[in-house]
């Protein structure tokens, strides 16, 4: 996720997988909102990533749990 070693130094065959973990983006934005001061204007685009994932999360756990019958 990039919350104690830096994603850039780590070797190229471990920063690929680091795209599909939410974890990285959240990092990322927490990073930028309390020690950058950064708006939410510029963390667009983890904010719409987090935004997917959560999405698609939500209608798989939804079509899981639709599959029960209590």
């Amino acid at each position: 996720s990039g919350f104690v070693f830096a994603i850039e130094n780590m070797p190229v065959a471990i920063q690929i997988p680091t795209h599909i973990v939410p974890a990285r983006y959240f990092i990322t934005a927490l990073r930028g909102i309390f020690l950058k001061g950064v708006g939410l204007e510029v963390l667009a685009v983890e904010l719409g990533l987090l935004t997917i994932y959560g999405s698609l999360v939500f209608v798989a756990a939804t079509l899981r749990l639709k599959r029960r019958t209590i």
